[in-house]
């Protein structure tokens, strides 16, 4: 395993700013993940966050420099020679499991580990067949369902499925995964999956940013659940929105309950949605309906319409949007044009309202 302790690897990998072991037969490893267990060290190569799991023995270890540039001292040995003993920790793999490898390079590749070798996954695609992965060509590495086929192309994955433009559909983030959303620069919302049942957003407008002595917030709990079959789907949640600063007197937040109520999949689905308003402790005494659709009309793009009947004071308010949403592999960016419609605008002439945002997701299983 000369290939495993060649010092030239050290000074090659010395800008990854990972620490070393240095061996009692004068050899380094660039390492990465060092853990510690009974009588030795295990650890990766630097720059292989996928790759094969090695276990040093503590008898052939003369020193660890970690990358902060402190000394493992307490591994220190004399300078006589050792035996180093390297192995290779035995790593199970769930060869039914479908992997999306993302490729230093930039290439893709979708399909399963058949094993792991020294240096290398011997990974079977879904069109090219068997063929090796050096771990350090990979930059990511993801457990997903098979994308969507249609013709010669991979479809992406809907990075914002559980969503409109604004509003939400019976469907949730899984554990693990998030997303950031960004609309008109001042409107930023995160949201995560904290299980496969429960998400919660977060958004703010950063009105301090000019200045302004207020804090405007929002909190999107949000719980979501199958309702039989393939294509139904539910949600029950809370949009609960507040101010807070010194400019701000006693006010106990605004905004809705709501239930919804989603046919189809997550690329394409009609959802109806009920709920009551509230503000500053009193309820809305007539409830806020949407009927909202999204359909994708090619690899990179969707048609997606959202609409609301707002209850107000003698008369309702009837806001209609339609747009569409390109997805790409990390990011969707959503536009539309919002109409609203009722008797307090109906003299001001035509009129609508632009949206866009972005939104890249992260985490994921």
């Amino acid at each position: 395993m000369f290939w495993l302790l060649n010092p030239m690897l050290a000074w090659s990998q010395r800008e990854r700013f990972c620490d070393s072991l240095f061996f009692a037969d004068g050899t380094i490893a660039i390492v990465d993940s060092i853990k510690a267990v009974e009588g030795g060290l295990r650890y990766r190569l630097c720059g292989e966050k996928y790759g094969a799991l090695y276990e040093a023995k503590l008898a052939g270890i003369k020193k660890i420099r970690y990358r902060n540039g402190a000394q493992g001292s307490r591994f220190a040995k004399g300078d006589t020679l050792g035996r180093v003993e390297v192995t290779i920790v035995p790593e199970p793999q769930d060869t039914a499991r479908t992997w999306h490898i993302e490729m230093e390079d930039g290439n893709d590749y979708y399909g399963n580990v058949i094993r792991k070798e020294a240096r290398f996954y011997v990974f079977k695609t879904l069109d090219l067949g068997e063929i090796n992965i050096p771990f350090e060509k990979i930059r990511r590495m993801s457990a997903r369902p098979l994308p969507e086929r249609v013709g010669d192309q991979y479809w992406f994955r809907n990075p914002h499925a559980t969503r409109y433009f604004f509003g939400t559909n019976g469907y949730g983030l899984k554990k693990g995964e998030g997303y950031y959303t960004n609309t008109w620069i001042f409107y930023n919302q995160v949201s995560y999956g904290f299980s496969d049942r429960f998400t919660l957003g977060l958004g703010t407008v950063p009105l301090f940013l000019f200045g302004a002595n207020i804090f405007p917030f929002w909190v999107t709990p949000k719980f979501s659940f199958p309702l039989g079959g393939e294509k139904w789907n539910g949600a029950a949640g809370v949009l609960y929105m507040n101010v807070v600063g010194s400019d701000v007197g006693d006010f106990s937040g605004l905004g809705v309950t709501y239930g919804s109520l989603t046919y189809g999949s997550t690329d394409r689905n009609t959802t109806f949605s009920f709920g009551y308003g509230f503000f500053d402790g009193e309820w809305a005494k007539n409830p806020t309906v949407s009927l909202s659709g999204m359909y994708r009309i090619g690899r990179n793009g969707y048609f997606i319409t959202e609409n609301y009947l707002l209850p107000g004071n003698g008369s309702s308010t009837l806001l209609l949007s339609a747009g569409g949403r390109w997805v790409g592999k990390r990011i969707a960016i959503d536009y539309a044009l919002v109409r609203p419609f009722g008797s307090s605008i109906s003299g001001a002439g035509f009129f609508a309202i632009p949206w866009l945002s972005i939104t890249a997701p992260f985490g994921g299983k």
